[in-house]
């Protein structure tokens, strides 16, 4: 299976035929990283509400775009925003380009990669080194990362009390692909708050930094672009939110957010920081 190659085909043709009309989740017993599909529902789902007291917590503002009203839609990205996962999926990476001979620290890969999509990333590391990386590496990785979510993926902090106390029509649009993005959603127990409302880079002609990602998920939610807010904690996602039309807040509570990397999120145009889940709300109800 290429996975390094500018042919895509499309998302459910990836995944057998009793996947791509089902709206249910497999059970992790039997999820295969390469046959779990994402199904579209453009009927928009709400979810049992709850009143919660959030923490107070410190938010930094930017003079960029503002809501003339109240967002009707909520879009998360999941990497390092629902689930703590960037860590996991580094330590994979490094590791399996280490044995291409392509070595790179955590710091750096962080740094220089998280936001973009795999096949991003492998494009850049190929141009720079010269090299063409297995045809079987993107399956071999994905692989080791579904071994490690099963046995280490946990969900943010406060996340599940968050969602429940938030009043807003929720989505997911992430850069991972449909696999993997389905099997951190389950193996976390976060898929019932979004599910089928799931969108991955997989869907679309470019990931982020471009906005087709959210512009689809939007779409997709029958939700004007100017009336959608994206909780992000990349500088890619910021940025292609920021393209999409859309108000973004960063999210700095991922334990692979150094110091400074909220500044990096304040310059590509997010208008708020936060670094605890459970003062969601409370910057909600401010805007």
């Amino acid at each position: 299976m290429l996975f390094i190659s500018k042919v895509r085909r499309s998302p459910q043709d990836q995944f057998p035929a009793e996947h791509r009309a089902s709206h249910q989740f497999p059970s992790v017993a039997t999820v295969n990283i390469r046959t779990v599909s994402i199904v579209l529902c453009s009927m928009p789902g709400r979810l049992k509400a709850a009143l919660g007291q959030a923490q107070s917590d410190s938010t930094t503002r930017t003079p960029c775009m503002s809501f003339s009203k109240s967002p009707e839609l909520l879009i998360f990205d999941c990497d390092g925003v629902l689930v703590d996962s960037e860590l996991i999926a580094t330590r994979v990476h490094i590791e399996a380009l280490a044995k291409c001979g392509y070595i790179i620290s955590a710091e750096e890969y962080n740094d220089r990669f998280i936001g973009m999509t795999d096949q991003q990333s492998y494009s850049v590391i190929e141009s720079e080194r010269g090299l063409r990386l297995p045809e079987d590496h993107h399956e071999r990785v994905m692989a080791e990362v579904a071994n490690r979510y099963a046995r280490d993926l946990r969900a943010t902090s406060g996340v599940r009390q968050t969602l429940e106390a938030i009043d807003l029509r929720k989505c997911v649009a992430s850069n991972s692909d449909a696999a993997k993005l389905c099997l951190a959603l389950k193996v976390t127990d976060l898929h019932g708050f979004f599910w089928p409302h799931v969108f991955s880079a997989s869907q679309v002609a470019h990931g982020k930094p471009a906005p087709d990602l959210f512009l689809f998920a939007a779409q997709n939610m029958n939700t004007p672009a100017g009336s959608c807010l994206v909780i992000e904690d990349s500088v890619a996602g910021t940025q292609a939110a920021v393209a999409a039309g859309m108000m973004v807040i960063g999210f700095v509570g991922g334990s692979h957010c150094l110091a400074g990397h909220g500044d990096k999120l304040i310059e590509a145009g997010a208008t708020k920081l936060f670094s605890r889940m459970t003062a969601l709300p409370q910057i909600l109800a401010g805007l």
